[in-house]
């Protein structure tokens, strides 16, 4: 397969899609890609200079969908974070504590949403991952409720139709959502923003193809890094978690979200922040 390559200098050159739609490069330094849709790679600790004599131009570096053209040098990592063995092993190798905080979560976000459940009967989920919150989801909701979920990663959604055989799954970008404006009473959108460079941008979207609420959740910080410092997770990272390229405090996220959104009410399970938000729309619309 043809690829691209990267200069020493950390522009691309000539990047190739294959028919899978992954873009590669070879690797010939520690560099930091990020991009649009895209999740890194590669974790490599050693400066560039190892790292070069480490990876021959043969081994390459494949992520799906495109790059900006920038390329920081962090002469320290690549980070892979687009797996679906990375998605799933937050519900499936969390163990005992861990599962206890997801159940929590869950546990919140039904709360928010019951008071009003029997409004809700369309239900849009995006960034669904492989399904595990689909599940939930699905299962707070009547019976009569149609509820579909998406994901960017095909090989997410192929995990999620196995767990969820009677639930809708279809693959669209969150920044190019496929339905009409106001198309579902509730659009859901749990542990996705932090991991986008145009957060605005999905915002709007979901404001528009939402008629009356959206469910919205962040990993609350500063609390979420210290708790992944204190268990020795990323510390060269100072607690970040791979994929994570933004960061709000509950006031933070509060504030974002403002210029689409009005908060109806909120739940701040550690450590997350979870907003039942309702749209805002412009003058004279109902």
């Amino acid at each position: 397969m043809a690829t691209g390559s990267l200069t020493q200098a950390g522009r691309l050159e000539s990047p190739c899609v294959d028919r899978t739609d992954r873009i590669c490069y070879p690797v010939r330094g520690a560099y930091w890609i990020t991009g649009r849709n895209c999740r890194i790679v590669l974790r490599h600790p050693g400066p560039m200079s190892e790292t070069a004599g480490k990876w021959s131009l043969r081994q390459q570096v494949s992520f799906r969908l495109q790059v900006r053209s920038k390329i920081e040098h962090e002469g320290r990592t690549f980070v892979r974070s687009d797996s679906t063995e990375e998605f799933t092993g937050k519900y499936e190798k969390s163990g005992v504590i861990g599962l206890w905080l997801i159940d929590r979560f869950f546990t919140a976000a039904r709360r928010l949403l019951m008071p009003r459940i029997n409004q809700l009967e369309s239900v849009l989920e995006i960034g669904c991952g492989p399904g595990y919150s689909s599940q939930r989801i699905q299962g707070w909701l009547p019976e009569a409720s149609r509820f579909l979920a998406s994901d960017l990663s095909i090989d997410l959604i192929s995990n999620a139709r196995r767990l969820n055989p009677s639930v809708g799954f279809i693959q669209q970008s969150v920044y190019e959502l496929a339905h009409a404006d106001r198309a579902f009473d509730l659009a859901v959108m749990l542990e996705v923003l932090e991991h986008l460079d145009e957060p605005e941008r999905a915002l709007r979207e979901l404001q528009r193809v939402s008629s009356k609420y959206v469910l919205l959740s962040t990993p609350r910080e500063p609390i979420w890094r210290t708790l992944n410092f204190c268990r020795g997770k990323y510390l060269t990272d100072l607690g970040n978690t791979p994929g994570h390229i933004q960061h709000w405090s509950s006031s933070g996220l509060r504030k974002f979200v403002s210029p689409y959104f009005e908060v109806v009410d909120s739940a701040q399970p550690i450590p997350w922040t979870i907003l039942l938000l309702k749209p805002r729309r412009p003058d004279g619309e109902g």
